[in-house]
């Protein structure tokens, strides 16, 4: 009777830590599953090596976490989690829209007033890669006594998930532009100032004020 009752203890002991593994080992499952998604572990062949044992395990978390167990009742593949990852964070409509303010007091406007400038279509273009969003903002005719204009030229580089990769801006003069998007980073469904311009000064001498511009990807 004694036996017995070692090794009956023995066995819930071994249970016990074999509870707290398994508990451990999901947790790390669902982490990894996170990652998967933001496309730390690659896709296809580099996907299944990076995760090696753990691969089938993994690709089923990420279903779960992408809703696609509920509608999907077969066996979870990569071909169909990549998939569910590039629409996930993808776009199809680009919009922009800019603005600044005013350098004097005049014609009902204050001095340091902000007032839209004007933007041409965002055009989004698809390429093997990914897209290419361009287009750009202009302050039309308004510079100084000379009447000048300040035309901000841009192109947006982005890959298959949306994910921003590169980009540049141009500027006629007057002002240095910059792009404030971050590399890696996915701006789907938000609004974000993309484009910012130091100050300038007029060949008349009028102060020239910043020009900002922002980004709707949807």
């Amino acid at each position: 009777m004694k036996k017995i009752t070692c090794m009956a203890t023995l066995a819930l002991i071994l249970l016990g830590t074999a509870g707290v593994a398994t508990s451990a080992h999901a947790d790390e499952l669902a982490d990894k599953a996170q990652q998967v998604i933001k496309g730390d572990f690659g896709n296809g062949q580099d996907r299944k090596e990076n995760l090696g044992t753990d691969y089938d395990l993994v690709q089923s978390k990420v279903n779960e976490l992408l809703g696609l167990a509920s509608v999907l009742p077969v066996a979870p593949t990569d071909s169909l989690v990549a998939s569910a990852v590039v629409s996930q964070g993808n776009f199809s409509t680009a919009s922009v829209s800019a603005q600044t303010q005013y350098s004097h007091k005049e014609n009902g406007h204050n001095e340091g007033q902000y007032y839209t400038i004007s933007s041409s279509g965002a055009m989004i273009t698809k390429t093997d890669t990914g897209s290419i969003v361009s287009g750009d903002v202009s302050r039309i005719r308004s510079i100084g006594l000379e009447k000048k204009s300040i035309v901000l030229n841009y192109v947006l580089n982005f890959d298959a998930s949306g994910n921003y990769v590169s980009g540049s801006v141009s500027s006629s003069g007057y002002v240095s532009a910059m792009i404030n998007l971050v590399p890696g980073q996915n701006y789907t469904g938000q609004s974000v100032n993309f484009i910012s311009t130091t100050s300038g000064v007029a060949l008349s001498g009028s102060y020239i004020y910043p020009i900002t511009a922002s980004l709707n990807l949807n």
